[in-house]
């Protein structure tokens, strides 16, 4: 029988003309009464009562305290099932199942239904004794619902239902009681039957004017002998026989019309398609040969092919043999299963990039210097190298010359071998210095000289005056030669576009001093006529400075004469001691020189 639910709304203005504070009421029941308006004995009524508004807050402050059940005797049991939600915002109370309240205020005595404790009096399982809920704007909605069960007994007994709002000032503490509880009636009937029969709809003796049920039903089946569910107590057919097939969802020619299992059933089990065991996509080279498989049922036939690029070899069962042709490309492999009971499946695919296998090395050519090494880098990696240079990936420049390391890998399953050019360059020959004169007399010419080696490459130098490093890296040097008679070697090394260092170039250059200073190292200035004055002698000096320093740098002693007699000026004569000094004047050819030395003086 299928569930009806009967909803009726009432209008507190059409019922209770003298109840000012309740609000809307609503209800539904889960099963409705019989056509004579009652309940079979021991029937379970589920009832779920709703009320929309609340006018109590302008009627003394009366807040709803809670819901009464009115019932009949007919009814056993009063079950509650889920109670009104708080209306309050900061939900305060709760909402309690009681069978019987009484108020402190009137005494008044109400139940089984639904009552609020409220926020305030003591919180101790008794409505009665604080306020209701509160319902600030008077619109709140409050529902509950209950079970309840017939006597199970045949008599007409009272099955009545009503429904009693009370607010806080009838049945609980507050003291103003100015809300007139009243009754809203939802039912009213009784437990009993006019008609008896059979109340069950698909039963073959249905009777649907029967209040009770008698027994009698006689349920239907199906009468044909054929089927999977043929039932030979069944008076009348409903409809229901099933036949055999397939009845495994999973199978591929599932019947879900079958009754029951015939043993047909056929299922798919092919995998996806692997390349040598390993899963799709795939990338092979040109000319290899390569093994497609797919698990499956080893009765099912297994149809490959292929999108072109190759030549597939096949007894269509769950692996094939394909040869790829030279032409490197992106084809398709594709298998499809059919199985023994002739289910065709779905067409399982691998896509296949077909390459050329080649081996990339980041230059055409590597060069060297020799004695250097270098590191060779090819793609893909995870080779190894063929030389009696190398070391590892390393190629180690010993000697030179031209040479083709090879280099050996794997390339999606086919061994590649490929080599690449490593020239070892020797060191060139010295580069020639050009220069003007080897012996330089400074009394006769200048110090200032250029020194050239021929370059038409644009290769860098390293310029060296007795191994000292000059400040010149290209392929002239300038000189200013000191007043100093000595023999200087000049070395100049050539450098090429990547490094490479050629023998050095030598020159001899000869230097005479112009000044040609004689600066004794003690004098004894104590006047016995010997040796007391330090006197510095010499050629080509002009408007000379003359200082002497003391050993913490203190000039003592300054003239443009080339003499000294220890004094200090002002007839301060200087300490025996160790002193500096210095003159500074122009040569012959104005140039501006200096020359230093020590001096010690003896008393």
């Amino acid at each position: 029988m299928a569930k009806l639910i009967l909803t009726l709304s009432i209008l507190l203005s059409s019922l209770i003309g003298n109840s000012q504070c309740e609000g809307v009421i609503t209800y539904t029941v889960d099963t409705p009464p019989g056509p004579d308006n009652t309940y079979p004995p021991g029937t379970t009524v589920q009832l779920c009562v709703t009320m929309t508004g609340w006018n109590g807050n302008s009627e003394g402050s009366n807040w709803n305290e809670g819901f009464g059940l009115n019932l009949g005797v007919g009814w056993a049991t009063a079950t509650p099932v889920s109670p009104p939600a708080d209306a309050e915002s900061d939900a305060s109370g709760t909402w309690l199942w009681m069978t019987n309240v009484t108020s402190d205020a009137t005494g008044l005595t109400a139940g089984p239904g639904y009552f609020f404790e409220g926020p305030s009096g003591p919180t101790d399982g008794n409505p009665g004794n604080d306020w209701g809920d509160y319902c600030m704007n008077g619109d709140c909605i409050w529902t509950f619902c209950v079970d309840l069960t017939a006597q199970n007994i045949g008599q007409p007994l009272d099955l009545h239902i009503g429904v009693t709002p009370y607010a806080d000032g009838t049945m609980g503490s507050w003291g103003t009681e100015m809300c007139t509880p009243t009754q809203n009636v939802i039912f009213d009937g009784s437990i009993g039957c006019l008609i008896i029969g059979c109340t069950n709809p698909i039963a073959c003796n249905y009777n649907p004017n029967a209040g009770c049920d008698d027994g009698s039903c006689v349920q239907p089946g199906c009468t044909d002998p054929a089927a999977c569910n043929f039932n030979v107590n069944a008076p009348c057919d409903d409809g229901s026989c099933t036949y055999g097939g397939c009845t495994d969802p999973l199978a591929c020619n599932f019947n879900p019309l079958a009754g029951c299992d015939d043993g047909s059933c056929g299922y798919f089990s092919m995998s996806d398609i692997t390349h040598n065991f390993v899963p799709c996509p795939d990338t092979t080279c040109t000319g290899s040969e390569v093994t497609y498989s797919v698990t499956g049922n080893q009765f099912s036939i297994y149809d490959w092919h292929i999108t072109g690029g190759g030549l597939v070899t096949t007894d269509q069962t769950s692996s094939c043999e394909i040869i790829w042709s030279d032409t490197p490309g992106t084809y398709t492999v594709t298998v499809q299963e059919i199985t023994a009971q002739g289910c065709v499946g779905d067409v399982k695919t691998c896509d296949v990039v077909v390459v050329f296998p080649d081996i990339t090395f980041d230059t055409s050519q590597y060069k060297i210097c020799l004695n250097d090494d270098i590191r060779l880098n090819a793609y893909p990696p995870g080779g190894h190298w063929s030389s009696e240079f190398m070391n590892m990936s390393t190629f180690i420049g010993t000697k030179p010359g031209t040479y083709y390391p090879s280099y050996t890998t794997n390339i999606y399953g086919c061994d590649v071998n490929e080599s690449v050019k490593v020239v070892v360059k020797p060191k060139y020959e010295a580069p020639p210095i050009t220069y003007t004169t080897e012996f330089i007399d400074l009394c006769m010419e200048s110090g200032d000289t250029y020194y050239l080696t021929p370059d038409s490459l644009d290769y860098t130098y390293n310029w060296f005056i007795e191994n000292s490093k000059q400040n010149e890296s290209s392929n002239e040097l300038f000189v200013q030669w000191p007043d100093t008679s000595r023999v200087y070697l000049i070395k100049v090394i050539g450098y090429d576009e990547i490094g490479c260092e050629s023998e050095p170039g030598l020159i001899a250059i000869k230097v005479e001093a112009c000044q040609r200073f004689f600066a004794p190292n003690s004098f004894t200035p104590n006047g016995d006529g010997t040796n007391d004055v330090f006197k510095i002698s010499g050629m080509s000096v002009y408007q000379p400075t003359l200082r002497i320093f003391d050993r913490w740098g203190n000039e003592v002693y300054r003239s443009s004469n080339l003499w000294w007699t220890g004094d200090g000026g002002n007839g301060y004569y200087c300490n025996t001691d160790v002193y500096n000094w210095i003159i500074e004047y122009r040569d012959k050819n104005g140039f501006h020189k200096t020359d230093k030395g020590f001096v010690t003086l003896i008393r």
